[in-house]
């Protein structure tokens, strides 16, 4: 009953859309869980398409234009960000550690934002992003703020290098790929992109060391089988897996084959999985592949608040 009569009062609320651009833009300090629930309850009742400006939750001198559907990123911080905050927090402390980042399916570009925050060795960031609308959206922002450390490139990483139809996915821009995966779930629309692979991307680069977050919604063995002779450059792989890419063996595939140490990000807590096993808990789907034996991950995080479960 009371639940009803809030939603009541929020859908009756008048001045919707100014009370939203205050909240996306108020300081860090006062962008709590509580302003969020509110914030994200009263963007139900306005324009999916309606545009705020905001710090991200990340720092009070960014402004970046974000729409109001991407609750978390408008109207929060990135520990509101359930199921990416832990992941968030692993790349910032492996970052110091590696001499190239690259942001594989960047979406609105959170990743880039939050590292280079973080970026006191100011290891070059580089995103990815073969939709041509969130690629333009994250280039404005870059500019706009001047973040002269982040570039993109408007292209899909596979395992052939060319063109490839890409679906840009009309109900949730976060599950865009070069595979339909969702043909049967959500509205796709076929886009014709460029695509390239890590291999070929890598070749004639001086970096020796790459922290990759890999984002490619089902699309991660096309990946992997297009990075297989510069796979030695990869000290550390953050991916998202999916229910097919786990019943397909990506992990095993990773252990066995390319002999990486394989960990289920299980919020701050890094599983070691010997063959692939692990237990699922929601919301995380992300991985770590890693080079570094237990002992050196361990020694890298040492200071940090993750714990590594053998």
């Amino acid at each position: 009953m009371i639940k009803k009569v809030y939603n009541s009062l929020i859908k009756i609320l008048p001045f919707k859309s100014t009370i939203l651009k205050t909240i996306a833009g108020l300081p860090i300090n006062f962008k709590s869980h509580y302003i969020f629930r509110i914030a994200s309850n009263i963007s139900q009742y306005c324009d999916p398409n309606s545009v705020v400006i905001s710090n991200l939750g990340i720092n009070n001198q960014l402004k970046v234009k974000v729409k109001i559907t991407d609750t978390v990123q408008a109207f929060g911080t990135p520990a509101l960000y359930a199921p990416e905050y832990s992941t968030l927090e692993l790349c910032a402390n492996l970052l110091k550690h590696t001499d190239s980042f690259l942001d594989i399916g960047a979406h609105i570009g959170y990743f880039c934002y939050y590292l280079e925050n973080k970026n006191t060795t100011r290891v070059p960031l580089h995103f990815f992003e073969p939709d041509p609308d969130l690629f333009k959206n994250i280039k404005s922002n870059i500019t706009a703020n001047k973040l002269s450390n982040i570039n993109g490139t408007d292209m899909a990483f596979s395992d052939k290098i060319g063109e490839l139809i890409f679906f840009k996915n009309l109900n949730d821009t976060y599950s865009g790929s070069i595979k339909n995966t969702f043909q049967n779930k959500h509205s796709l629309q076929e886009i014709k992109v460029k695509t390239t692979t890590f291999d070929d991307y890598v070749e004639h680069l001086p970096y020796k060391n790459y922290l990759l977050k890999v984002d490619v919604e089902s699309a991660e063995f096309e990946f992997v089988k297009g990075a297989e002779k510069q796979l030695d450059k990869i000290q550390y792989l953050v991916i998202e897996l999916l229910q097919d890419s786990i019943e397909n063996k990506f992990p095993e595939l990773m252990i066995n084959e390319y002999k990486f140490n394989a960990f289920y990000i299980n919020n701050f807590n890094l599983i070691h999985s010997k063959n692939g096993e692990f237990d699922y808990h929601a919301p995380f789907y992300n991985w770590l592949f890693t080079k570094d034996s237990i002992e050196d991950l361990e020694l890298k995080l040492k200071n940090s608040q993750f714990k590594i479960k053998r």
